[in-house]
């Protein structure tokens, strides 16, 4: 069944929308007619100083417009915001306060301004109501029609000329409630409506031939339980209606006899009664559901209530003991805490005075490291100042000309080993002297420094002699130039007495892997004997045997051969 909703009849008895409440507007906009702030455009912004004032309707902020609508129910909250606002800061601007189309240089009180007078909005309600009920607008489309001729009255908009073009539009459509949704954007801009171009084609209005009988019945209807009137009261309005009634029935009647013609009158009134009586049955039937509903909800609420209040009760009894019992645990807990506040602040007095020293000693190693760090930057300063060649210091590979033979290799491997000639040779420190093209000259032996030379390129492995003579001037070679062929001193343990004999073995220190190896052993065995190293051999003399006599002889170790002669 279509048709106005049962609140709508009650409120206003004439649409299908529920009337929007509507109270006094004020605009705020900046003082300086510039742009709106960004924070306006949350409406808690301004919702946190003009809701000190009394209750707000809605907040509506237009960027275009640069100001912000803010409605109040009642008119007295606006002028004490107005009052009190205006002038002031609010999100950094400073902003005027003024009611909606009043002008700045007018104040309250001089003139009633069109916005603040709610009769215009009441007005603008029931003329929004009866058009919904003349083209059957839906809640939603009657709703949005009523907030939308609010924004256009305070926009200071025609509204007489903008329901009589709006009223055309809609009897030239098909769906009243799509147009409407259609034109909501064009509305709310405040543009003119504008007359209807379809007016040979309007479409009959059903709402002028409805039954006045039944749309007063309609009004009448009482859904929600109020009381109705007295008696004499109802007899007078019954009266008034019932007038009213025959003369709506004989326009009606008029009207469409000249429209349709008899017999089509007849048909349309016989069908549409029909729908109408029909629907009369069904509201009345409802409405009786209803009260009897309504009868039911009341003795369910009364009872609903007293269990709820005595449970209620049972509640408040129970928060009243917990509530005790929660104060003396705070009060025990209150003195728990101030022990530990004591406690802590001893410790913290405790922590602080142990990161206090640890700081006083943590500066004083960075002093000491800083001096030792200036100490090293001025000898590595020293040091740089004295180099005489230094694009030789620059260079990864390297030129010798030893003994007339060309020797070619990089300069870690003949820098490897600190301290060494060939280290400092390439320090760039000191001049050196050149061949004819510019090679690094040294007059010593080539063969030797070929066996030196390929050590260093593989220093795991020491050079290996083929005698005695060739030993003795590969290490006088080699203490030429700095380079040792053991990475450590050499620390020999040799010959002794176990308990049970003499004994002719040798053992060196490998300093490297903390532990002695074997050697080549001694060729007799002996104790108590002397030893010494000399040309960088070792020598062992003297002793006694097994027999406990004195030796004289000598024996001599060549530790590159690892050999005794």
């Amino acid at each position: 069944m279509n048709g106005p909703s049962a609140r709508a009849l009650r409120e206003g008895g004439m649409g299908g929308s529920i009337p929007y409440k509507v109270g006094v507007t004020l605009q705020v906009k900046p003082k300086d007619s510039g742009p709106i702030p960004k924070e306006w455009l949350r409406k808690t912004t301004l919702q946190a100083p003009f809701g000190d004032f009394g209750h707000i309707l809605r907040i509506d902020v237009s960027e275009t417009q640069r100001c912000a609508y803010v409605e109040y129910e009642d008119p007295r909250d606006a002028q004490d915001a107005q009052k009190d606002l205006d002038g002031k800061r609010i999100a950094g601007k400073e902003v005027s306060v003024l009611l909606a189309g009043q002008t700045p240089n007018r104040r309250p009180g001089s003139s009633p301004m069109p916005a603040a007078v709610p009769e215009r909005a009441v007005d603008i309600e029931q003329r929004v109501a009866e058009m919904a009920m003349k083209h059957f607008l839906d809640e939603a489309a009657a709703a949005r029609l009523a907030s939308v001729f609010q924004d256009r009255s305070r926009l200071g908009c025609n509204l007489a000329r903008d329901f009589q073009d709006l009223d055309e539009h809609l009897s030239a459509s098909n769906k009243p409630s799509a147009l409407v949704s259609m034109k909501l954007s064009e509305l709310r801009s405040g543009r003119p409506i504008g007359p209807c171009k379809y007016q040979g084609g309007k479409k009959r209005n059903i709402g002028d031939a409805i039954d006045p009988e039944i749309r007063a019945s309609y009004q009448s209807s009482n859904y929600f339980g109020e009381k109705d009137d007295e008696p004499p009261h109802r007899e007078a309005r019954d009266r008034d209606r019932e007038r009213e009634r025959s003369e709506r029935r004989d326009r009606g009647r008029d009207k469409e006899r000249s429209r349709r013609g008899p017999e089509g009158v007849s048909d349309l009134r016989r069908s549409f009664v029909g729908w109408l009586k029909k629907a009369e049955l069904e509201l009345k039937q409802h409405r009786s559901d209803v009260r009897r509903g309504r009868q039911a909800f009341e003795e369910e609420k009364l009872s609903v209530w007293q269990q709820f209040v005595a449970e209620k009760q049972r509640e408040v009894e129970k928060i009243r003991e917990d509530r005790r019992h929660a104060e003396d645990e705070m009060a025990t807990q209150l003195r728990q805490v101030q022990a530990d506040i004591e406690e802590s602040r001893q410790r913290i007095g405790e922590e602080r005075m142990r990161v206090e020293q640890e700081g006083a000693q943590r500066r004083r190693g960075v002093a000491h490291e800083y001096e030792k760090f200036r100490q090293e930057y001025g000898l590595f300063e020293a040091e740089r100042q004295r180099l005489a060649n230094p694009q030789l210091a620059a260079e990864t590979t390297v030129d010798l000309n030893v003994g007339g033979t060309i020797f070619e290799t990089t300069r870690s491997t003949l820098v490897q080993q600190s301290g060494s000639f060939l280290e400092t040779l390439l320090s760039g420190r000191y001049q050196i002297s050149r061949d004819r093209y510019g090679r690094i000259f040294l007059n010593r032996d080539p063969e030797h420094f070929r066996t030196i030379l390929n050590f260093l390129r593989n220093p795991q492995t020491p050079p290996m002699p083929r005698d005695a003579a060739e030993s003795e001037a590969l290490v006088q070679e080699a203490t030429y130039y700095g380079v040792h062929f053991f990475p450590f001193p050499l620390v020999f343990a040799a010959g002794g007495h176990d308990g049970y004999e003499h004994l002719r073995a040798m053992e060196v220190l490998d300093v490297g892997n903390q532990c002695w190896r074997p050697c080549r052993a001694m060729v007799t065995e002996r104790t108590y004997f002397g030893a010494a190293t000399l040309r960088n051999r070792l020598h062992v003399y003297g002793g006694q045997n097994l027999d406990y006599k004195a030796l004289c002889d000598v024996e001599i170790y060549d530790c590159l051969r690892d050999t005794w002669e």
